[in-house]
């Protein structure tokens, strides 16, 4: 394995204490979901640097948005392009901040790279299995997009008219088509998805698979390596979201001491988009009372 160079953006609000000085938080990773990007994060990140004064970086995954379309899709690979990442562009250590299948990601960096991961916090995800209900639905969407005639579309509206009977939801399908862009090679007219199709749909089983088994805490090992039961954690599910059945809440205590799991009701999974203010809220106060702010 390999790590591959991960496009990312950063952003950097003013300190919270203005000219008065004194250490800046410890940087929080932000790690999409699948079929996301880093674009998806622009406005929940200027919000964190403008009222938290946290300093931000949002990469794309391997297999989407600007990252190499390279290699295998799994956690071990994502863990470690997430890990160097780390290294190079956040000085070391990291709060890690996942939301869906990034979360997931986050969790087996932990595992992998202990020592570059400050906290964690899981934005409607758990390290378990996927309900079969969600993973039906993201094999569904991902079949519907590896479908779509991509050579011989001329226009977004065509596109959108293909998928739209298919998936069915209009603003799941904008969100979709964000990976849609024209190609970069003058050679070829028409468009090209900005992510890795078939390495996704390759490993579909460990996407919807469990990081962390749901009932034992003594089979988790990664090269000698696990989780460590004080490593600080957040889990922000949103309350009419399938991603983060509340039974898992109970199954996470036997691994973190130091957990706190909250709910923001009137959404979905897109949670830090219906209810930015609120998301960032908890992020904030978590951040602070664990002392990644001092």
């Amino acid at each position: 394995m390999s790590a591959v160079h991960l496009s990312y953006d950063r952003y950097s609000g003013p300190h919270p204490d203005g000219d008065k000085g004194g250490e800046r938080s410890v940087p929080i990773v932000i790690l999409h979901g699948l079929f996301g990007s880093k674009r998806n994060w622009r406005s929940t990140a200027r919000r964190l640097t403008q009222t938290g004064g946290f300093d931000i970086l949002v990469p794309d995954l391997r297999h989407h948005g600007d990252s190499p379309k390279e290699g295998v899709f799994t956690f071990d690979e994502m863990a470690e392009d997430i890990a160097a990442f780390i290294e190079t562009a956040a000085g070391g250590s990291a709060v890690l901040l996942g939301h869906s299948v990034g979360g997931k990601a986050a969790v087996r960096t932990e595992m992998r790279f202990p020592e570059q991961v400050a906290g964690l916090i899981l934005a409607d995800i758990t390290p378990f299995e996927l309900p079969g209900l969600v993973c039906e639905e993201l094999s569904l969407i991902a079949e519907a997009l590896d479908d779509l005639p991509i050579s011989g579309i001329n226009t977004r509206r065509e596109a959108e008219e293909f998928l739209q009977p298919r998936i069915g939801d209009p603003g799941v399908v904008s969100f979709l088509l964000q990976n849609l862009r024209k190609s970069a090679s003058p050679e070829t007219i028409g468009y090209e998805w900005q992510i890795g199709l078939q390495a996704i749909r390759d490993n579909f089983g460990e996407i919807c698979g469990a990081v962390l088994p749901s009932d034992d805490p003594g089979k988790v090992t990664a090269e000698g390596k696990g989780l460590r039961a004080d490593t600080s954690c957040l889990c922000i599910r949103g309350e009419a979201s399938p991603f983060f059945p509340p039974e898992d809440a109970e199954r996470l205590k036997l691994y973190f001491h130091d957990l706190e799991v909250t709910t923001i009701s009137g959404t979905g999974h897109w949670l830090h988009v219906e209810k930015q203010d609120e998301f960032v809220d908890r992020v904030s106060d978590f951040m602070r009372s664990r002392d990644f702010f001092s």
